[in-house]
């Protein structure tokens, strides 16, 4: 399998990885997730670390539920449990139209210490919620989001 392609869960260097790779995978490489709605990344595992995610085209239409249901906790940095397509419309990173588009999203996230508060705020036209509780999870901030060719991933930044 060529680098750089999108067939595992997570890739390490130039060859395939399987699951006894993944676990020797040093905690500085770039971890590869594969977006689904209303599914939780499993982000604690990488704190402070960069964590890549690949959000398949067919999610990125205005009719997304989550995005309806304003499933998004927080500014800037949010919570864990906040869906990922809703924060890129929130973040101004991505606008969602009526069609999905042709290729793919890759979007870095860095995971984060979970906060005391989230607040939440308007932007691009799209509310965010403030969350004041306990937070058992962990925190993400987008640190880019790039729309590219299907079937390759550009190398981390």
């Amino acid at each position: 399998i060529p680098a750089g392609t999108y067939t595992h869960m997570k890739r390490v260097g130039d060859k395939p990885v399987d699951d006894a790779d993944a676990k020797r995978s040093r905690a500085d490489e770039a971890t590869l997730h594969v977006y689904e709605p209303c599914v939780v990344l499993p982000l604690a595992e990488h704190m402070n670390a960069l964590v890549e995610v690949l959000v398949p085209s067919r999610y990125l239409a205005a009719d997304c539920k989550a995005v309806k249901q304003r499933r998004v906790w927080g500014s800037d940095v949010y919570t864990d449990d906040s869906d990922l397509v809703a924060v890129l419309a929130h973040t101004g990173h991505f606008k969602l139209k009526g069609a999905a588009p042709k290729s793919p999203l890759l979007v870095s996230l860095r995971v984060c210490p979970a906060q005391d508060a989230y607040t939440g705020s308007e932007r691009s036209g799209f509310a965010s919620r403030d969350w004041s509780g306990a937070h058992k999870g962990v925190s993400f901030k987008v640190e880019r989001c790039l729309q590219h060719s299907a079937g390759t991933v550009p190398p981390p930044q």
